[in-house]
């Protein structure tokens, strides 16, 4: 998952050009198992970042952290 989402980051980051948008990833150095179809949890990220590049203002700063959790 960590790989995943650090890919969609990166991509973001490309697509964004010279818009000044800050996006900040925590989480994302360890690895993250998830049984899940990687195309469609892949194209939501995506789907989320997106989202979020829209709606954040010039300057802004998006913020992307993966955390475990074994609770449930």
């Amino acid at each position: 998952l960590a790989a995943l989402v650090s890919e969609a980051v990166q991509a973001t980051r490309d697509a964004l050009g010279e818009r000044p948008v800050e996006i900040e990833t925590a989480g994302l150095s360890e690895p993250l198992w998830l049984t899940a179809d990687s195309t469609h949890l892949q194209i939501a990220v995506r789907a989320v970042l997106d989202n979020a590049v829209f709606a954040v203002s010039s300057g802004g700063r998006i913020a992307v952290s993966l955390e475990r959790d074994d609770s449930a």
